[in-house]
C-alpha cells in the first residue's frame, strides 16, 4: 500500500471510490459536500489517497478544528472491504497525527455500517443522530479514549 497527498489528479478516483460506497456508507445527498471538499479542504496537505498497484483503493484524512483532529472523508473501495485496507489507512492517519502532537484529542463521525471498525481501536461513541446523514443512515460521533 502506498499513501500519498490527495492532489486535483485523484480527483476523478476518490469520486469513483464515493460513488461506489454510495448508497449503504454515503448517502446520496453527501455527493456535493465530498466534491467541495476535494476541490478545497482535502488540498491542505492532510487529505490522502491508498494505492495499491497504482489503483486507487482508498482515501481519508483529517482536519484540525479548534485543537480537534477529526478523521475525515475515509473510504474503501468497496470490492476491497474486509481486506485490511481500512485498518492501515486508519493507523496511518492515527500515525500522522501523533507526528503533530503528542497527546491529541481525536474524534470522528460514521454511520451504523461502520461504527464497530472504529470501536475496534478504540473509539467510544459520544453522540447518536437518527438519520443524521440520510434516510436510515444514522450519524454516530465517536471519540477516540486511548491512543
Amino acid at each position: 500500500m502506498n499513501f500519498t497527498p490527495y492532489t486535483p489528479a485523484d480527483f476523478d478516483n476518490c469520486i469513483a471510490l464515493f460513488k461506489g460506497n454510495e448508497g449503504k456508507y454515503f448517502d446520496q445527498s453527501e455527493f456535493e459536500q465530498y466534491q467541495a471538499f476535494l476541490r478545497t479542504e482535502a488540498l491542505s496537505g492532510l487529505y490522502y489517497v491508498v494505492k495499491d498497484e497504482g489503483l486507487t483503493v482508498g482515501a481519508g484524512g483529517m482536519m484540525i478544528y479548534d485543537g480537534v483532529y477529526w478523521m475525515d472523508w475515509g473510504m474503501i473501495a468497496r470490492d476491497r472491504h474486509g481486506q485490511g485496507i481500512g485498518t492501515q489507512l486508519l493507523q496511518f492517519r492515527l500515525d500522522e497525527i501523533h507526528k503533530l502532537e503528542e497527546n491529541p484529542r481525536i474524534k470522528l463521525c460514521t454511520s451504523q455500517h461502520t461504527v464497530g471498525f472504529y470501536e475496534r481501536f478504540g473509539f467510544e461513541r459520544v453522540k447518536f443522530t437518527e438519520h443524521g446523514y440520510g434516510p436510515d443512515l444514522h450519524k454516530i460521533e465517536m471519540d477516540l479514549v486511548r491512543t
